[in-house]
């Protein structure tokens, strides 16, 4: 079991449970001794982390409109820009086959994985989630993975399938911002 931390420095620190030791510390930019970059990382604060299912990968998002995917066996990065996005949250499928980010004005992006690439590609891009562009605290995938929800700062609790349509908005009773939406695991 590995713990997973990041911090506003756009650093990403990784351990195993039982070793005090550091396993790996991934810094803004990795560059070889001629100066060159051979890591690209964050620039900027790091928002939100998330493992996938079997711990090869590390997903990170940051103030510096990157997510970027790191792969833990090969010690590699692919770098997805996002222009002008200051992107808050992000949310895996357990099959890895899916990944949602959120950013500031409540728009979402969607990735699908391709298995004949072998990279993610976007699927659905700057979809708005509110009428008031209101920052999302919360994304959460069902564990069938057909299904997201969404919680905001709009005080709203919305239900998405993984296309990107709204399949219910659930009623107004939060009178404030909806910082946590999770799904019950008795599907």
């Amino acid at each position: 079991t590995q713990i997973l931390t990041s911090n506003s420095n756009g650093q990403i620190y990784l351990w195993n449970i039982g070793d005090p030791n550091l396993l790996v510390q991934i810094y803004k930019n990795t560059e070889d001794a001629g100066g060159n970059t051979i890591i690209q990382g964050h620039t900027d604060s790091i928002n939100d982390i998330s493992f996938s299912s079997d711990g090869s990968y590390i997903f990170s998002v940051s103030d510096d409109s990157r997510l970027i995917i790191w792969n833990t066996v090969t010690g590699t990065s692919t770098v997805i820009d996002e222009p002008g996005r200051n992107i808050q949250k992000i949310t895996v499928s357990s099959d890895d086959l899916k990944i949602i980010t959120s950013d500031l004005d409540g728009k979402i992006n969607i990735y699908t994985f391709n298995g004949v690439s072998g990279e993610y590609e976007i699927t659905k891009n700057n979809l708005q989630t509110s009428d008031t562009n209101d920052n999302i605290f919360s994304i959460t995938f069902h564990s069938s993975n057909a299904y997201f929800i969404t919680g905001s700062a709009d005080k709203l609790v919305k239900l998405w399938d993984t296309d990107g349509n709204l399949a219910q908005e659930l009623e107004e009773k939060h009178t404030d911002n909806v910082t946590e939406c999770l799904f019950n695991s008795d599907d």
